[in-house]
């Protein structure tokens, strides 16, 4: 058996540095699992090195997060075209 020497992160780190993300989900402050598992991953891309943009599920209240590039609100179409224009560039 063999036994790696050194961290599996340290490669992983080295291929996603430069690289941009973008992340459709809920996210805090909506209370749930899933926006905060985004919350998480979201951090652990930038610590790596990556841009990370998130195109929030709304759900009334808005999110002041500086990663938040949109919202998608449910019933308003218009809110779909924005966020894609966000990540678009």
């Amino acid at each position: 058996m063999r036994v790696a020497t050194t961290p599996f992160s340290s490669g992983a780190a080295r291929h996603r540095a430069g690289r941009s993300y973008g992340i459709l989900s809920t996210y805090p402050p909506t209370p749930c699992g899933l926006a905060t598992f985004t919350a998480a991953l979201a951090s652990g891309l930038e610590v790596n090195g990556a841009t990370v943009g998130v195109v929030r599920v709304a759900d009334g209240e808005t999110s002041s997060d500086p990663r938040v590039l949109a919202e998608m609100e449910n019933d308003v179409p218009a809110s779909v075209a924005k966020a894609t224009a966000r990540l678009s560039g």
